[in-house]
Parts: structure tokens; sequence; C-alpha cells
């Protein structure tokens, strides 16, 4: 357990799309299988306990505990009270930002989840099947602290085996798998935050910019300009931080982890671009065609990454606000909506406005929101 490389995760443990491990997991697992050969033969099974609960428990339980020692540092050291009270270095708190947080995390959410997969595995093998059938025999309808094993009483097995030993149920890696993954639900949770709470702050600068009532005031360059408009450059920096993060992610933990890591970051970037940019900024036509080719940026990066058609990956209101937002000047053909004629009778009440939003396909947008969209397009309201 004190080798160097015990701490760094092995890329090459796992096929694509699944949990990458740490090589010091690894050697834990591969230390429990050899011990189980030092000891299977054993003819009485108070001595097989015995050695279960010395050597295989006792490791398990020493790495269980230095795992979660890792989330309680990290936890620490991201805590405005814990960095305060403990006094920790410049360098201790750099090992928990951006990227080496991540990095820290994965390491722990792997090593567990490798552990647990391992345990269950081993739960099906013939010599731990027949071991826990064993126990279990021996604890039905005894009292909780009768000898079962040798000294060991019932209680004691339950506590290090299963709580349902004695009841014709239960595996004999229960209670530690249990504990394996909890400290790999809380490593998942703190990966969610870390890549969740930072999305304010990283995108306040794009948040902040006055550029969508500055560009575009020339009505024959709209179409030239809508054209050939790039993303804004304020959205560099966090889009280039966004794809680091998913690119990563992607490569060490599993698929479906993966998508229940972003799903709540994704959403909350919605939010955030919905309320602090779309219904608060004043918006030309150059400015509301900006704004939808920077949806289209951001989307590009997730898709690259995500599954993205009809998934909470898409930002599907947001792309609906923005398309609102985007209503031309003059309508293109008898069929199509005008901003002035969509302004009207959004203005007008609740059945006019809905039958707009039902013509133009806007179906996750309420009233109150049309409304407010609308205010925020300079030519609807001149």
């Amino acid at each position: 357990m004190q080798s160097q490389d015990n701490g760094l995760i092995d890329y090459d443990s796992n096929e694509p799309k699944k949990t990458k491990t740490t090589f010091g997991a690894t050697k834990v697992t591969d230390l429990l299988k050899t011990i189980t050969t030092q000891y299977k033969d054993l003819g009485r099974v108070s001595h097989r306990v015995r050695f279960f609960l010395d050597t295989q428990i006792s490791v398990l339980d020493r790495y269980q505990i230095r795992l979660a020692d890792s989330l309680e540092a990290y936890t620490s050291l991201t805590s405005t009270v814990g960095r305060t009270l403990k006094g920790y270095t410049k360098e201790q708190q750099q090992s928990v930002e951006g990227m080496a947080g991540l990095v820290s995390l994965c390491k722990v959410f792997g090593s567990a989840d490798h552990i647990i997969s391992t345990l269950e595995s081993l739960n099906n093998d013939a010599f731990f099947v027949e071991l826990y059938a064993q126990l279990d025999e021996r604890a039905r309808g005894v009292h909780p602290e009768s000898a079962i094993a040798g000294p060991i009483t019932c209680s004691q097995l339950k506590l290090s085996t299963s709580l349902k030993l004695g009841t014709g149920d239960g595996s004999i890696f229960d209670t530690t798998i249990h504990g394996f993954k909890k400290i790999r639900n809380n490593a998942g949770d703190l990966l969610q935050q870390a890549i969740k709470y930072p999305l304010p702050a990283a995108f306040r600068p794009y948040l902040t910019q006055a550029q969508w009532t500055t560009i575009g005031q020339d009505p024959q360059s709209i179409a030239y300009h809508t054209s050939s408009l790039t993303i804004s450059a304020e959205l560099d920096q966090p889009l280039q931080m966004m794809k680091e993060k998913l690119a990563y992610l992607e490569k060490t933990i599993s698929y479906p982890a993966f998508m229940r890591i972003w799903r709540p970051a994704i959403s909350a970037l919605e939010d955030l671009l919905f309320n602090e940019v779309l219904l608060k900024q004043d918006f030309t036509t150059l400015g509301a065609a900006r704004f939808s080719q920077d949806l289209k940026g951001i989307q590009s990066i997730i898709g690259a990454y995500l599954p993205f058609e009809n998934s909470t990956f898409m930002m599907a209101r947001l792309a609906q606000g923005i398309a609102l937002l985007n209503l031309p000047i003059k309508a293109s053909d008898e069929e199509g909506i005008s901003l002035s004629d969509a302004a009207e009778k959004i203005y007008a009440g609740k059945e006019f406005c809905e039958g707009v939003l039902a013509k133009l396909h806007l179906n996750l947008l309420d009233n109150p929101s049309a409304r407010q969209i609308i205010l925020r397009r300079v030519e609807a309201n001149g």
C-alpha cells in the first residue's frame, strides 16, 4: 500500500467508457485473491473465518478508511471553513482546484468502483458462497452474542459480513461493499459539484458583456453579418475549460456515471444563460444572431461527448427562447411570423400568446417568459 504508483490512475485498467481504477486498488484486490489461495484449504470453519476477518476484511477496512480520508481532506480543502480553521498551504489548496481536483476525486471514485466490482464477483465465488452458507446456517435462531465460529459471535460476523446473516439471504462481502458504495457515491456527488459550482465564475465575463446591442446597426448588413458570425470571444476560455473536463472524465469514468455527473451541470448552465443573458440583456437583430451562434458553439462542445438529440443535454428551453428572440423583422413567407406580429399577439393576452408559441413549436416556453424575451429584442420595442 506504500508504493509510489498506488495513487496513480491506470488508464489501461479497463475498456473505453468504463471506470478506470488506480494501481493501488488493483494491488489490494490482487492481494485478496492471493490470501484466499493461502487459507481456502483449511478444514475448520472457525480457522477460515479467523483468516478471513484478520487478513482480508482487515485489508479492506484499512483501504476503505484511506479512501474516506481522501474525500474528507478534499472536502476540508474546498470549504471556506476548513481552509480558515486548518490553515492549509497554497500548495495543498491548489491540489484540489480545477483539473487537479477532478483527478483527485476520480482516483477515489475509480478505486472504490474497482473494489466493489471485485467483491461482487467474489460473492459468487464457490469458496465464499460455501463459507457464507456455513456461517448463515450457524447464525439461524441463535442469540446475537452467541459464538458461532470459535470465539467470534454472531453479531460480530454480521457487522463484518452481512446484516442478513442467519436469514438465508445476503453474501459474505455485503457490509464491505456497502461501505465502498457509500464512498463511490460521495465521490460522484463531489465530482458533480466540482463541475457545476464553478460555472457562474467561469462564464462571468460572458454574462456581463455589453455587445448585444452594439453590433449590426445597419439593417442592410444583417444578412451578410449573420452568415459570417463566430462565437463570442468571451466564451473561448470557459468552453476550453469545459472541453478539457469533458474529455478527461469521459476517458476516466463509466459512461452512465459520466452522464449523471454532467446532467446537473448542463442544466445549471442552461438556467444561467437563460436567466442572466436571455432575460436580462437587450439584443439587436445581429446581437440575437450572435447569441444563437454562441449556443451552437456550446452545443457542439457538449454534443461531442454526450448524447445530444432529444436529451436533457441539448438545452432545449434555452434554444427555444433564442429562437423566439431571433424572429425576423419581416416574415419570409405567408406562413411565417414576423417579430412585430409575434410581439403584438404575445402582449395581447394568454390565448394569443399560447397560439403564437404553439405555431412556432416553442412548447417549453411559458407566457411570462415569452413576454420577457420579446421585451429584450430592441426592434420589437422601438
